[in-house]
Order: C-alpha cells, then sequence, then structure tokens
C-alpha cells in the first residue's frame, strides 16, 4: 500500500488483519457501555450493539456474518492468517479506552477503530480505477457519501458555465442534503428539507408520460424555445437507472439523444452513477454500452469494493478540470 498498490493477497491479508480487530467490537460497546450513566446514551450504544450481534427483530445478517461472506468472497481464510502483534495492540489498546471511564476517550477510540481501515484504501482504490482505464479524468475526492458527490458535481457544473439552474427529472433520487434534495422529485423526501428548494427545472423521464414518449422532445423544445421561460442550465444530471425511483430504466436511444442535445446547447451532462455504476449492469459504468461521454460522473457505494464510506467525482480532461483545480478548495470540501 505504502507504493499506491496492492495485489489480492495483500488485499486478503490485509481484510483478514481487520477481521481480527473487528470481531472485538461488541466487547468495546460492552466495555464502554458500563461507564455510561445517561439512559439515551446507553439507549443508542445498545441498539448498535443489538445490530452487531444480529438481535435487533428485523432479521438481518450481522456485521460480523457479512464480513466473513466477504472474505470468503475473494478466498480469505481467516485461520490461515495470524493476528499481528500490531493489530493486537491496536485493538487492546481500544478496548482500555472504553474501559478508562472517561467516556470521550472511550468514543474517541471507537470511532477512530472503526474508521481506523478507510483512509488507508483510499489510494489503492483510486488506483484501482486507473488501472481500469479511467485515467483520462479528473478525480476530485469529495467525502463518505453519494449525496456529497451530486453536490459537489452540481457545484462543479455552475461554477464552469456561471449559470444557476440544473435540468433534472422525474422520479429522480440524489440524495438527502439540500442540493441533491432539490434534484430529487419525491415529495416525501424533499419535504424533509423544511425549506424551499431552487434553481432545478423539472422535466419527464423516458416513459414518464406514457408509451408514446414524447420526454425528448419537451427536453429539446423546452431548452431552445425563447419562449419556454427556462435559461440555460449549467447541466442534466440523470440517472441511467432510477433505482429509488421505481427501477426506470433509460434505454440507449435516449440517453443518446439526451447527451447529444446538450451538447448541442452546451449543457454539460452530468451522470450520477452512484446506484448502477461499478460492474452492476456488466460494464463498469452504466453509460459504456451507450457510448455516452458525460463531462461529470458522481460514484459512490460500491466504488470501494468493500463498503467503505467514499465517493468520487469525476470529470472530463482539459478546462473542467482546470477550472476545479485552481478553486478546488473553495468549491466542495468535506468536514468532519
Amino acid at each position: 500500500m505504502n507504493e499506491e498498490r496492492i495485489t489480492l493477497s495483500g488485499m486478503r491479508y490485509f481484510l483478514i488483519q481487520h477481521h481480527h480487530y473487528s470481531r472485538n467490537f461488541t466487547r468495546f460497546l460492552c466495555a464502554l457501555i458500563s461507564h455510561i450513566d445517561n439512559f439515551n446514551d446507553i439507549h443508542h450504544l445498545m441498539e448498535n450493539l443489538r445490530e452487531e450481534m444480529g438481535i435487533n427483530g428485523e432479521g438481518k445478517v450481522t456485521h460480523a456474518e457479512l464480513f466473513q461472506r466477504s472474505l470468503m468472497e475473494i478466498g480469505a481464510q481467516v485461520s490461515s492468517v495470524p493476528i499481528l502483534e500490531e493489530t493486537s495492540y491496536f485493538a487492546s489498546c481500544v478496548l482500555n479506552y472504553c474501559r478508562s471511564g472517561e467516556i470521550a476517550d472511550g468514543l474517541a477510540a471507537l470511532c477512530l477503530g472503526a474508521e481506523a481501515i478507510v483512509p488507508m484504501i483510499y489510494k489503492p482504490v483510486l488506483h484501482a480505477l486507473i488501472h481500469l482505464g479511467i485515467a483520462e479524468r479528473g478525480f476530485q475526492f469529495t467525502g463518505p457519501t453519494g449525496t456529497n458527490a451530486v453536490e459537489a458535481a452540481m457545484k462543479i457544473a455552475r461554477k464552469m458555465t456561471g449559470r444557476s439552474d440544473i435540468v433534472a427529472f422525474t422520479n429522480a433520487f440524489y440524495g438527502m442534503s439540500l442540493g441533491a434534495l432539490a434534484a430529487t422529485a419525491r415529495e416525501k423526501k424533499r419535504n424533509a428539507a423544511g425549506v424551499s428548494l431552487n434553481n432545478i427545472v423539472r422535466l419527464p423521464f423516458e416513459n414518464f408520460l406514457g408509451q408514446n414518449d414524447t420526454s425528448l422532445d419537451i427536453l429539446e423544445k423546452m431548452l431552445v424555445s425563447p419562449g419556454s421561460g427556462i435559461d440555460l442550465p449549467a447541466a442534466i444530471i440523470l440517472e441511467t437507472i432510477q433505482a429509488e425511483g421505481g427501477v426506470n430504466v433509460a434505454s440507449v436511444e435516449w440517453l443518446r439523444s439526451v447527451a447529444e442535445i446538450a451538447a448541442a446547447n452546451n449543457i454539460l451532462l452530468i451522470v450520477d452513477d452512484i446506484q448502477a455504476g461499478c460492474g452492476r449492469t456488466g460494464t463498469f459504468f452504466s453509460f459504456e454500452e451507450a457510448g455516452i461521454k458525460p463531462d461529470i460522473i458522481c460514484l459512490a457505494k460500491s466504488v470501494s469494493g468493500y463498503g467503505l464510506p467514499m465517493s468520487l467525482v469525476l470529470m472530463k480532461p482539459g478546462e473542467l478540470e482546470q477550472v476545479f483545480d485552481v478553486q478546488s478548495y473553495k468549491t466542495h470540501k468535506v468536514t468532519g
């Protein structure tokens, strides 16, 4: 990992060590709970403990079992790799902090231990993506969530074009932060914002109006007609497969036409591949069959290959990437 690359055998070894540490997680929680007096705090940690142990009454697979299945998928035999002294020491340190009686110290150790693996794996993941042939795109690491990637993508598009509005489609879902909620279509989710959601132009997704689909005609007419009342948008954002919206699959022809309309009108095309990307449709990107080349791509969820909190924004090289590089710190950052 120090050389920003990792072999499969190295990954197996690394994940087995993480298994040796994480199997103690319920012990850490029990030790911490034993020192807490506040009932609400105990309640929240007990919920976490029940989830870890699979006794939350929902019949869900425990985290430990899920992790064990993941190890099996890559042929990692836990019994074949002994625990390293450093791994053992790290687990002991976390347990001691949880036992110390200082609640803040215990919580800090617990959080550190849970996330210790995350930053170590980012570089190998990015290196693997480059190996897959996406080196021609600029990377912008945005943080732990898909909604974060969407927020960053929309900010980049607005900064690049100097325009405010973004076209989003019916039944779309992009996340629960304000910018992503504005582009989200479902009323129940939008109501969670508690404030008005602006600068989004809502247009029909393919077949939203029925079998005699006119969504492309409406899209083009509303964008180019001087009487439509719509200002030229900064970008069009779409999902190739609307998962949250009811598993609505865009056809190859529809995707190509949307891309052509965007290019003809100097509008950036953002593809949210958070739910459908990373091989879930057979190709790494879900839009590859259509042969389109989005200006900006959002990735998260399975991008890490391991369920890590990680999201990426990929950009075309050239002017778009340069504009972002100059003002990268101000354009989007994550605090935590």
